[in-house]
């Protein structure tokens, strides 16, 4: 088997978590997940990779930063912080700023700086080597059935699609109905959440065989769960994660856990220092006397 060498480009937020001890060991372990489950294996099987990290702005200070890039080993070639006001902007400076050195290599993996691993790449549906482009899953059946939903959280490209996968970031399609052009854009203020959940639908326009070389590498959530909700292939940040409103802001999904606090906080009933409810709180909780809980 030929060897190749990979280019893992790490994208998003850094210390998502917070800057506190549990907050830096959760970064942390989002770079471990990554050595072990993909990264050795891959080496293992005789393959190079390169660990790339294009961050947003630094917030927890030199000593986690010096942690953080200590912890990707000689791995490591470059980590340059690219500032953005969304998450379209930060896609699409990442790539500008680091697309030559990615281009370099023979598959591109572009993964998130808040997504731990928690399945070995041998156990995935997918092929790292084959010549498709991979996503990470559908969505829930329903939003799969609305306008072909499919995670924004890990693309494994290929050199040669390297090109058309960097043309699909920003990229619109003119489409009428329900949904229109918001389902089917990738990456760009007008998606949804200026999300990558339509990145399936712009690349099937660019690839040369369409959807026959786009595959997806975990399966959809199942009955009743959502992307975001804790699996046996990864964990993504979850809203009782951290108990500070600002961080908590930046998950578009927990935007009703902090409307939640804010009341209960100014009816004396929730702690914002502590993320807990007040002694009045849970006599309220207990006897049901207000129309908002936890």
């Amino acid at each position: 088997m030929k060897s190749l060498s990979y280019a893992l480009l790490f994208r998003g937020e850094l210390f998502r978590w917070g800057c506190s001890k549990q907050g830096i060991s959760w970064q942390m372990n989002v770079i471990a997940s990554h050595i072990a489950m993909l990264v050795k294996p891959l080496e293992h099987a005789g393959h190079t990779v390169s660990d790339f990290v294009a961050h947003g702005h630094l917030a927890c200070g030199a000593a986690a930063m010096e942690d953080f890039i200590s912890s990707h080993g000689a791995r490591l070639r470059i980590a340059a912080e690219v500032p953005a006001q969304s998450q379209p902007g930060q896609m699409r400076s990442s790539l500008d700023r680091l697309g030559p050195l990615l281009a370099q290599h023979d598959v591109l993996i572009v993964t998130r700086l808040d997504l731990t691993l928690l399945s070995p790449m041998g156990s995935w549906a997918c092929n790292l080597d084959d010549d498709k482009v991979l996503l990470a899953s559908r969505c829930e059946r329903s939003n799969w059935e609305r306008y072909n939903c499919s995670a924004d959280h890990l693309f494994v490209v290929p050199q040669r699609h390297f090109g058309r996968f960097n043309a699909s970031v920003g990229r619109v399609l003119a489409v009428p109905g329900r949904y229109g052009s918001k389902a089917r854009c990738c990456f760009h203020e007008s998606c949804m959440q200026g999300s990558g959940h339509g990145c399936y639908n712009v690349l099937q326009t660019l690839l040369p065989r369409g959807a026959s070389q786009i595959d997806f590498c975990w399966p959809p959530p199942g009955a009743g769960m959502r992307l975001h909700d804790l699996n046996s292939n990864y964990r993504m940040p979850q809203c009782g994660d951290v108990n500070n409103t600002d961080l908590l802001r930046g998950l578009w999904r927990c935007q009703r856990k902090i409307w939640v606090q804010i009341m209960l906080e100014r009816d004396g009933l929730f702690n914002r220092s502590t993320g807990k409810l007040t002694r009045h709180g849970d006599r309220a909780r207990g006897s049901r006397s207000h129309p908002f809980w936890l």
